[in-house]
């Protein structure tokens, strides 16, 4: 580490670039600066870091569907076995909301407005942030979630769960997906 300068960091990233994304050679630069500041301040190893510039980052892809696009998705989710899988795609859509957002979704957190549908939320509270986020509900999105329960009064636990009553990940041998990223445990 003490012979890192800021000569040997520009050849790596000038190397490295060829062989992975600008994202990726950026994240290892952010990380290797990262330890070497704290080689310095924290652990005392070093006596000065060396100065790392890192690349410009690059545009985000942003992308969205067309409309043709999500006619074609629902269509396809409408002939698909899968229970509520129209559903948990038009609540996608309409809301934004991310894989495990949805799949790990009670109806204690969803209120549809008992004011003709005004209002309408999701409640979410497991945040980046720490801090609750209310998501609207547009009439779609009000519809495709009474389409999973009619009947208010069995509105209870998950929304969206099974056949056999489970949550959606849930494995046999006890692995569910962990809350809000959508990933296996």
């Amino acid at each position: 580490m003490r012979q890192l300068s800021s000569e040997k960091i520009a050849a790596y990233e000038e190397h490295r670039i060829k062989q992975v994304s600008p994202w990726t050679v950026r994240n290892e630069l952010t990380l290797l600066r990262h330890l070497l500041r704290l080689s310095q301040r924290k652990w005392k190893y070093l006596d000065a870091v060396p100065e790392i510039e890192l690349p410009k980052a690059p545009e985000g892809r942003t992308r969205f569907l067309s409309e043709d696009e999500i006619a074609r998705l629902l269509a396809a989710c409408a002939q698909s076995t899968i229970p509520h899988l129209s559903a948990i795609t038009t609540l996608a859509i309409h809301t934004g909301m991310r894989k495990g957002e949805i799949m790990g979704l009670t109806w204690e957190r969803v209120d549809l407005g008992r004011d003709m549908g005004f209002n309408a939320r999701i409640t979410l509270y497991h945040m980046k942030n720490g801090k609750p986020r209310g998501v609207p509900l547009n009439a779609t999105a009000i519809r495709a979630l009474e389409s999973v329960e009619p009947d208010p009064s069995r509105r209870e636990g998950r929304v969206f769960k099974q056949r056999n009553g489970q949550a959606w990940g849930a494995h046999p041998h006890g692995l569910q997906e962990r809350r809000g990223t959508g990933r296996a445990a």
